[in-house]
Order: structure tokens, then sequence, then C-alpha cells
């Protein structure tokens, strides 16, 4: 004899589907942490951190920072930015293969030296 819990054929088990969840990714983060805690965790990433990190962090901070400006200004950006900023910039905007092409050009010219 079969059991009235056992599901028949086509039917779902779970008729009322998922519960659903209170508490997304977002939420927990945006209860467990202050913005300016995040921008000051980003920032000391890309004061402290290892040049991968640096670069995450810069991507980050430009992307939750700065809305797209509605007009372009050309300013070089030395003028803003020390060199190390600049070349994580640089890097940034870099395929994987010219950043490797890059450093490989780096080691060249540090062993010519």
């Amino acid at each position: 004899m079969k059991s009235s819990t056992s599901f028949k054929p086509g039917q779902s088990g779970n008729v009322k589907g998922r519960p659903p969840n209170n508490h997304s990714l977002a939420e927990a983060i945006r209860e467990g942490a202050r913005p300016a805690e995040l921008v000051e965790a980003a920032l000391r990433i890309l004061r402290e951190g290892e040049p991968a990190q640096q670069i995450q962090a810069l991507n980050w901070i430009a992307a939750n920072g700065y809305s797209k400006p509605p007009e372009r200004h050309e300013v070089q950006a030395e003028q803003v930015l020390d060199s190390r900023m600049v070349a994580l910039i640089e890097a940034a905007r870099m395929t994987p293969h010219e950043r490797r092409k890059a450093l490989e050009e780096e080691d060249a010219d540090d062993h010519e030296s």
C-alpha cells in the first residue's frame, strides 16, 4: 500500500515553492558594514596592497564612487597622480598579454642597466 505522501509523476513535491530568503548577500553586507568602512578598506588596499589588489581596489572605487562624467576633460595624469598610480591605471587598461610583455621589457631593461 502506497503512502499518501508519495509524489505523483509530473507533480512537484513542493507545491508552494522554495520559501523566500529574507536576507540577501547585499543586505547582509549593508547591515554588517558602513559605507565609510568599505571606502576605508579599499583605500588601505590601494595604498598598502599588492599590485593586483590595488588594481581591484582602484576599479571598485572608480565603479562605486564616480558616475560617468557628462563631458570629458583631458588632463595629464602625472599632474594629478603620482607615478605609481599612473602605472596601476595603465596596467589596469592592458590585456594580460600586454601586461606580460611590458613586464618582460622592464626585466630586459633592468638587466641591461
